[in-house]
């Protein structure tokens, strides 16, 4: 018998293991920065979607019990909270409800409101106005319509006035 001595035939060269390790490295990097990505975009659709079913409700009780509902916003730190309860009973959305409504995420913070916006129940119309939310590079605008016709639009996209 031959006694073959030839060391690549004992495993891998340290070169080899570490060429493997750095592409392994590469790729685990590249896919953790493609899943925060991902994940961002995937809270603000949330939240975008979130709200915008909120409202839907809160349009159709409106318009069904004939209540004006206005829409307070409460900040506080890094959550906001949406409020359509009676001046009376609002206590800066401690506690959730059908007329309360939670930003699920704090990585999506609110960017501002245009306009009082709120609910009539006459007739189906509302004060129009919008919520824009998410962060500088990726933001959502909820816009309620004079009609209260709710949509969702991105500025980026263009035609979100």
């Amino acid at each position: 018998m031959k006694n073959d001595t030839h060391l690549s035939a004992y495993g891998f060269t340290l070169p080899e293991l570490a060429l493997v390790l750095l592409i392994t490295a590469l790729l685990a990097g590249g896919g953790s920065l493609f899943w925060q990505g991902w994940r961002a975009q995937q809270q603000l659709a949330a939240t975008a979607t979130g709200l915008q079913m909120f409202l839907a409700g809160v349009r159709e009780y409106a318009n069904r019990t004939n209540h004006t509902l206005p829409l307070t916003i409460y900040r506080s730190g890094d959550s906001w909270c949406v409020d359509t309860r009676p001046q009376a009973e609002r206590n800066g959305c401690l506690q959730t409800g059908r007329f309360v409504w939670r930003a699920p995420y704090p990585q999506v913070p609110l960017l501002g409101v245009l306009g009082e916006p709120g609910f009539y129940g006459r007739r189906n119309v509302a004060r129009a106005g919008s919520l824009e939310f998410g962060t500088p590079g990726r933001r959502m605008r909820v816009i309620i319509s004079s009609r209260a016709r709710i949509r969702l639009c991105q500025p980026e996209a263009g035609g979100c006035e």
